[in-house]
């Protein structure tokens, strides 16, 4: 298993900026990496069905240029501090044993948790949890319930989440306004 890249490491996790959100990738060596795609619109990173679960995505082996499209990427082994990473080799044979269709959903298993998982064994999307920081003010279980049923149901089904979370608990605004409104605000920003 050659890496054929210098900054690249077999197992590591590509970030690529889509601007309004990073897409994660699975370096797997010869400059190819297996992601998890959502393929609602034929877009090989599609984000427009946003907050929807999605039984027509894949988990895809491409070069990494093609997954690019021009974006900028970074290598970010983002959770290396709090979790030991498995083999490399393990994590390469794994990702390509996901290669096919595959579950995909935004706020519970998109393509970060897909790389993270693939790199930790642990799903996780750090992004997820800025979403619904932003989105509801809270962490936890009780924003992923707000955030996701805000996501998938709109207002009314964020109305309803609340009343299963702890009083005074206010859903600001949706996922999609808030939470998305305040990363494109910090990113012209930086």
């Amino acid at each position: 298993m050659g890496s054929s890249n210098p900054d690249m490491n077999p197992g590591d996790l590509i970030e690529i900026d889509r601007m309004v959100y990073s897409h994660w990738a699975v370096y797997i060596g010869e400059d190819e990496v297996v992601h998890l795609v959502q393929n609602d619109s034929g877009s090989k990173t599609s984000f427009s069905s946003f907050g929807k679960t999605s039984s027509k995505s894949d988990v895809r082996r491409d070069k990494l240029s093609d997954v690019l499209n021009g974006n900028s990427y970074q290598v970010n082994n983002l959770l290396d501090d709090k979790y030991k990473p498995r083999n490399p080799d393990d994590i390469v044979k794994e990702a390509k044993s996901r290669i096919g269709p595959s579950k995909y959903d935004v706020v519970f298993y998109n393509c970060e948790h897909f790389a993270t998982e693939m790199r930790y064994g642990i799903y996780q999307s750090q992004q997820v949890n800025e979403w619904t920081v932003a989105a509801t003010g809270t962490t936890g279980p009780a924003a992923v319930v707000i955030a996701g049923a805000t996501a998938i149901g709109g207002a009314a089904a964020a109305a309803m989440a609340v009343v299963a979370c702890p009083v005074g608990l206010v859903v600001i605004a949706g996922l999609t306004v808030a939470g998305l409104s305040r990363i494109l605000e910090r990113k012209k920003n930086d």
